[in-house]
């Protein structure tokens, strides 16, 4: 047994392999009960030993033995098959192609995964980078939000400016109307008195007309009275002593035919200043008429004018009203908006700190894979290393 031990601990010696020869001082003073052995099996089993070879196989040990392998430890015996030594070489065989293998899968597997880790190392780069750019466009974005919450604000001052704009004007408009109401009204009234005026005037021409036609009429009367006062004088001459009286009387009448002359001269003369004087006044009443009459017209356009004005004005009001309401709803969601872009910027720049973080880990799995795949080919050349030290071990 030490012969072999010592064989195997020196073909072993270059593979990272440990053989110890352990003989316990109550088995080497032939105490070779049960007992002894499980225990030498257990203090064996925790010092790390991974193979045990015993010098003899007992019965009552196959619990504790089944126990221990169902832990991974392999037994052998020295003179029992299958748990002879060339028994537990050749289960260290088997171990060793289940560790070859399994060291193949796990190197393939680690290609597998520093390639998958490198891809998302890359991926995770390439969204950092686009999420670097959605960064600025948020950040552009939300300064050009901040312009537009500024010209909300100013449309709104704007509007409330504009409604009482609309309110002083409306009310000068009403102002206005009512003035331009008492204007056309007293147009209106100094309209009817000029064309009283006007009728009188009219009728004062007419009366002085007739008055001129009886003056007329005098005149005659006067030119044949004094013609006949001229005819009875010269008849009263025919006559003689006995025509004095009746030539007295002639001249009499003469004499005030004359003055009905000159009397009458003196009225056509009046009463022809007067129905100038009337013609001229009913020419400048006309024309006071028809000046009346185009400012009538004109304050009426006006009055027309100031109620387009109030309209316009009220409707204006109106607007400015609903724009306010407009402006106020947009200030509203303009402050949602902000509020949202914030939240955006907050929630992009944790994504970025979140990214950037599962870059940096992808890059340490990426070295940790890289230093597991060059572990798997170092576990790939030691269980090959051992495979053919078995061969050799069991050749021999």
């Amino acid at each position: 047994v030490a012969e072999g031990v010592a064989r195997a601990r020196m073909v072993l010696q270059d593979y990272n392999t440990t053989v110890l020869l352990s003989i316990p001082d109550d088995i080497r003073k032939g105490d070779w009960s049960v007992n002894n052995f499980e225990k030498a099996i257990n203090k064996l089993v925790a010092d790390g030993c991974q193979a045990v070879a015993l010098p003899l196989f007992k019965k009552e040990l196959i619990p504790l033995i089944n126990g221990k392998s169902a832990g991974g430890i392999v037994f052998a015996t020295l003179n029992s098959e299958p748990l002879s030594f060339r028994g537990i070489i050749m289960s260290i065989s088997e171990h060793t192609a289940h560790l070859f293998s399994a060291s193949e899968l796990l190197s393939a597997g680690s290609v597998q995964s520093f390639e998958a880790t490198a891809q998302i190392s890359d991926t995770m780069n390439q969204v950092l980078v686009t999420n670097k750019h959605q960064m600025d466009v948020i950040q552009t974005t939300d300064n050009a939000a901040d312009s537009l919450f500024a010209n909300i604000s100013e449309v709104k001052s704007n509007t409330q400016e504009s409604i009482r704009t609309a309110r002083e004007t409306n009310e000068t408009a009403v102002a206005g109307h009512e003035i331009v109401k008492q204007s056309t009204e007293a147009m209106g009234l100094l309209k009817e008195v000029s064309d009283n005026t006007n009728g009188s005037i009219k009728k004062l021409a007419v009366q002085t007309m007739k008055i001129q036609e009886i003056l007329s009429i005098i005149s005659d009367i006067t030119e044949k009275t004094n013609l006949l006062a001229l005819n009875a004088s010269i008849e009263a001459a025919h006559a003689g002593e006995h025509g004095k009286g009746f030539a007295v009387v002639a001249s009499e009448i003469r004499t005030l035919a004359e003055k009905s002359q000159k009397a009458n001269s003196d009225i056509a003369a009046l009463v022809n200043a007067v129905l100038s004087s009337v013609q001229e006044a009913e020419s400048s009443v006309g024309a006071s008429i028809n000046e009346v009459s185009r400012n009538y017209s004109l304050a009426e356009k006006v009055k027309t004018a100031f109620d387009n004005i109030m309209e316009a004005s009220l409707r204006n009001e109106k607007t400015n009203e609903s724009m306010m309401r407009v402006s106020g709803e947009m200030s509203r969601l303009s402050d949602y908006v902000k509020t949202s872009m914030g939240e955006l910027v907050a929630v992009n720049s944790q994504n970025s700190k979140a990214i950037e973080e599962i870059a940096l880990s992808a890059r340490e799995i990426r070295d940790q894979v890289q230093e597991m795949s060059k572990t798997a080919q170092m576990l790939t050349e030691m269980a090959r290393a051992e495979e053919d030290l078995i061969l050799q071990l069991i050749i021999e």
